[in-house]
């Protein structure tokens, strides 16, 4: 019995010898990101809201990876190397649909890895120079450029208590009843924007908090009539302990904008009901963004 564990003692010995020899073997560099920044004009782009969930990026020109916020990854490259990062969203708020967000810059920085070593990376960035804004609403001016329209019977309000207000001093609102007989909400944006199809990106950004479902989505203002189209469904923020909490979404708009080639122009609306289930809904908005490119 002695024997055997000497002998295998012995073994154990000189297979860890002969793995630390071998030069084969590569040990990576690590990089962490924790999380990516967002800079704005907020006179021309509004707020600095934003809910950047990856990083994907890319080492001298080369795809490494997407990694989920916040990350630290191993990488096979050591010495002077070019690090390119791209802030990734989840389009329309799912998580299976990934991508970089179109209008944000790509964060570019010299790293100098070394084998074993962390090495952190902080990347920030901006909208690009080609994001195009066609609407900001903030709720901060006195006069407010989104209203309910004939099928809504309640109003939005400008609230300014601070337990309700996402940041700044005001928030939109809306407060259904079925009790009080205030059942529906619609809203639209007085303005019909001009913006392009066939394939061009279009978002609007968004943060919100509702206790129950949201339609959102565009009316496509033709010659002849205006086709309403929902782009989204935005559930319910109430959280695991039953409170309400703000999100931040990117809705693509381009799948329901692109085919409607005959449009002039359009139209974001918002569309909400009571329910059996939630007979006195709430709504809060902030920050609405429509940015094309």
């Amino acid at each position: 019995m002695r024997k055997f564990l000497l002998k295998s003692a012995f073994l154990v010995s000189f297979s860890v010898f002969l793995f630390a020899c071998d030069k084969s073997v590569d040990v990576p560099s690590y990089i962490v990101i924790d999380k990516i920044d967002l800079t704005v004009d907020y006179a021309t782009q509004g707020s600095d809201s934003k809910d950047i969930t990856d990083a994907w990026v890319y080492i001298d020109n080369k795809a490494i990876g997407v990694f989920q916020l916040p990350a630290k990854f191993p990488v096979l490259k050591e010495g002077e190397h070019t690090i390119d990062v791209s802030a990734g969203i989840k389009l329309s708020g799912v998580g299976e649909t990934r991508a970089p967000y179109p209008f944000y810059t790509i964060y570019s920085q010299k790293v100098n890895l070394t084998k074993g070593e962390v090495t952190f990376v902080e990347p920030t960035v901006s909208y690009s120079s080609f994001a195009k804004f066609a609407w900001i609403e903030d709720f901060e001016s006195p006069g407010v450029t989104i209203s309910k329209t004939s099928r809504s019977d309640t109003d939005l309000n400008v609230v300014l208590i601070a337990s309700d207000v996402f940041e700044g001093n005001k928030s939109g609102a809306v407060f259904l009843s079925a009790s009080q007989n205030r059942t529906r909400l619609e809203l639209k944006s007085n303005e019909a924007f001009v913006i392009p199809t066939a394939g061009s990106n279009v978002f609007l950004e968004l943060n919100y908090k509702i206790s129950t479902t949201v339609a959102v989505g565009i009316f496509a203002n033709t010659p002849s009539e205006s086709i309403q189209q929902a782009a989204v469904y935005l559930k319910t923020t109430v959280n695991g302990s039953g409170n309400l909490e703000w999100k931040k979404i990117y809705i693509n708009l381009t799948s329901v904008v692109s085919p409607q080639t005959s449009a002039k122009d359009f139209n974001i609306f918002m569309y909400a009901e009571t329910s059996p289930e939630v007979p006195e809904p709430v709504f809060y908005f902030d920050n609405i963004k429509l940015v094309y490119q």
